[in-house]
């Protein structure tokens, strides 16, 4: 029994003392340690992992909201481009209301210088028949006063005088500037005879063709 103890004990003496665990004592801990750093680094991955798809996620809604900001910007300028196409629709409107107006303006006075014109054509008619009015009381007169010559001169000067004033018709009819300006001499240089005819017959001297 003694002789097997020793043997057997030194055996079990070396196997213990050969032992991995017992040999290198210090291997274990630092395997654990390195196993509760990559555990720490495994969190602080997924750390980091939750923080960047929150970051992402916030992105994402912020360039949603920049996008529905710009969709609203986009239907506030295109509600501008309507009113100001219906504003300048609405100016070209009061345009062309404001052009017919000055058309209609425009006729308006065409139509107000026309009958000027023919008040003045009735008045120029009523002068020419009021100096023959003149002209014929005259040639009375001079009939009551017994003057044939005053009588005869009266006579010759109320038919030229008309002739005259045919002349002046004519010419207004026409529009006839120069014509007109033709009458009107005329007519300065038979009135001026006539007063000198009458000027003479009264003095006696019966002066003027």
């Amino acid at each position: 029994m003694t002789r097997l103890f020793w043997p057997l004990a030194t055996l079990a003496l070396v196997a213990f003392t050969s032992s991995p665990a017992l040999a290198q004592p210090g291997r274990g801990k630092a395997g654990k340690a390195r196993g509760k750093a990559g555990e720490a680094h495994g969190k602080a991955g997924e750390a980091h992992g939750k923080a960047g798809k929150a970051r992402d996620k916030a992105r994402g809604k912020a360039g949603e909201a920049h996008g529905k900001a710009g969709k609203a910007h986009g239907k506030a300028g295109e509600a501008h481009g309507k009113a100001g196409e219906a504003h300048g629709k609405a100016g070209e409107a009061h345009g062309k209301a404001g052009e017919a107006h000055g058309k209609a303006g425009e006729a308006h006075g065409k139509a107000g210088e026309a009958h000027g014109k023919a008040g003045e054509a009735h008045g120029k008619a009523g002068d020419r028949k009021a100096r023959r009015g003149r002209w014929r009381a005259d040639v009375k007169k001079g009939r009551r006063l017994g003057n044939d010559r005053v009588g005869h001169e009266q006579r010759k000067h109320i038919k030229r005088m008309a002739r005259i004033d045919r002349l002046a018709e004519l010419a207004e009819t026409k529009g006839d500037a120069a014509l007109a300006e033709k009458a009107e001499g005329l007519r300065a240089k038979e009135q001026a005879r006539h007063a000198r005819k009458l000027a003479g017959l009264t003095a006696g001297k019966g002066e003027g063709k």
